[in-house]
C-alpha cells in the first residue's frame, strides 16, 4: 500500500512554475513533478502540459517502460507545438520526473534536475542523476556531490522537455521491487537544494506519515528562508 502527500510553494517568486500530478488507474500509480522554465506564460504552461501528458497516458499503460517513453514523447511533442503557437518561444521548457508503479514493481523516468529519491529498507538510498552542468562535473570528478547545491552553474540544464534534440530525451531506471524500499521522494530543485539527503533520512525516521515527513522537511526550508528564491515542490510516498 502506498501512502502519499504533496506540497508546492512559490517560494520567493510571484509565479509558481512547478506542477505536481498524482493519478491511480487500476493497480498502477503515477507520481510526477515538473519544474517549468522560461518565465511567465512559458514555464508554468510547459510544466502543466507535461504533467498532464503523464496522467492522460496512464489509462493506456500496459508496460511501465513503454508508458514512460510514450508519456515523455507526448509531453515533448506538445510543448514543442506550444512553442510554435507562442511565436516560437524556445525558452518554454520543463523538467520532469515520474514514478510509475504496478502491484509489485516500479520504474522512474526523468529529464532535467527534478529528482527521485528511493529510500531503502537497509537505510541507504538511490537517486536520479541530474541532467545539469554540476552533475556532469561530479561525474568527471571535478567537483564533489556536496558542491552541486551551491555551484554557480547549478541551473544550467543539459536536457529538458522543450529542447529539440536527436538524443534520447529521458533516462529510465530499471524495474525495481517495491518491497526493497520504505519511502520515495520526488522533488524539484528548489526543494532538494534546501533539504539535503541526511535531513531527508532523519526526518523520515521521525515521521509516521508522508504528510508529517513533508511538514518536517518544510520546516527545514522555512528555517533557511533567507535562501528561498525558487519555487519548491515535492511528493512524499511511504510504503
Amino acid at each position: 500500500m502506498l501512502n502519499y502527500a504533496s506540497i508546492t510553494n512559490s517560494g520567493g517568486r510571484m509565479l509558481n512554475e512547478d506542477c505536481l500530478k498524482i493519478s491511480c488507474v487500476s493497480n498502477r500509480h503515477c507520481f510526477v513533478v515538473c519544474d517549468g522554465l522560461g518565465g511567465h506564460d512559458s514555464g508554468n504552461v510547459a510544466s502543466q502540459i507535461a504533467a498532464n501528458s503523464f496522467v492522460d497516458e496512464l489509462y493506456y499503460c500496459e508496460d511501465l517502460s513503454e508508458y514512460l517513453l510514450k508519456a515523455f514523447d507526448i509531453a515533448q511533442k506538445q510543448v514543442l507545438l506550444r512553442q510554435k503557437e507562442n511565436d516560437a518561444n524556445k525558452e518554454m521548457k520543463t523538467t520532469a520526473v515520474c514514478l510509475v508503479t504496478d502491484e509489485d514493481t516500479f520504474q522512474v523516468g526523468h529529464v532535467g534536475d527534478s529528482r527521485f529519491y528511493g529510500f531503502k529498507n537497509d537505510g541507504t538510498y538511490i537517486r536520479t542523476l541530474d541532467h545539469s552542468m554540476p552533475q556532469l562535473l561530479v561525474q568527471s570528478n571535478t567537483i564533489t556531490e556536496a558542491e552541486i547545491r551551491k555551484h554557480p552553474s547549478r541551473n544550467m540544464l543539459l536536457k529538458a522537455i522543450g529542447d529539440e534534440s536527436n538524443e534520447q530525451l529521458c533516462d529510465l531506471s530499471d524495474h525495481l521491487p517495491l518491497s526493497d524500499f520504505r519511502a520515495f521522494l520526488l522533488c524539484s530543485d528548489g526543494f532538494w537544494e534546501l533539504v539535503d539527503e541526511d535531513e531527508m533520512l532523519f526526518t523520515l525516521s521521525q515521521s509516521s506519515s508522508p504528510q508529517e515527513w513533508l511538514d518536517k522537511m518544510s520546516e527545514i526550508i522555512t528555517g533557511k528562508a533567507n535562501d528561498i528564491s525558487d519555487n519548491y515542490s515535492a511528493i512524499a510516498i511511504i510504503i
